[in-house]
């Protein structure tokens, strides 16, 4: 018998579902002091395999930590996304994230990179080029992130006053 729509959706989002809730169970435990929202959401892009961005028609899961970041769940990983203002994205030390992958695009021209490398001097290099006055910086992990790491790592931005 053919799988139903129904049941071939519920079998890709549930992974997805259950993470959400490990990735909040954790950061409501974190204690950030920070209020958290959350549900499916469409309008994302990823990058092809020729490293143009594209449009992607499903929603996929998006845990607000209000005033910081947004964690994005998706199929095939989860990424951070949070901001910096034009003068702390030009000051910052890139290399406090070690080898997390991490893009920095500008917020009004958000498909314009200024850097997807942890190469401090190429990333300073874009934004001193853009005419943006706020960056958004993604960083990409993997969809088996622990709620621990996701905790300590929200942490991180949040001593560093990133914001969203």
């Amino acid at each position: 018998m053919e799988e139903s729509t129904r049941d071939l959706l519920n079998r890709l989002y549930l992974p997805i579902a259950k993470n959400a809730q490990t990735l909040r169970a954790a950061l409501d435990d974190a204690a950030l002091n920070r209020s958290l929202h959350g549900g499916f959401y469409n309008g994302h892009y990823h990058r092809d395999a020729d490293g143009q961005y594209r449009a992607d028609a499903y929603p996929i899961y998006v845990l607000e930590v209000r005033g910081l970041c947004d964690l994005e769940i998706d199929f095939d990983g989860v990424t951070v996304t949070t901001k910096l203002s034009r003068e702390q994205a030009e000051r910052f030390d890139w290399r406090l994230f070690g080898n997390v992958p991490l893009a920095v695009y500008g917020v009004e021209r958000y498909l314009t990179d200024c850097g997807d490398s942890r190469d401090p001097d190429a990333i300073r290099n874009g934004i001193l080029s853009s005419a943006e006055t706020e960056f958004f910086v993604s960083f990409s992990f993997p969809s088996d992130l622990s709620g621990e790491e996701a905790a300590r790592f929200v942490g991180v931005l949040q001593q560093n006053s990133f914001y969203y």
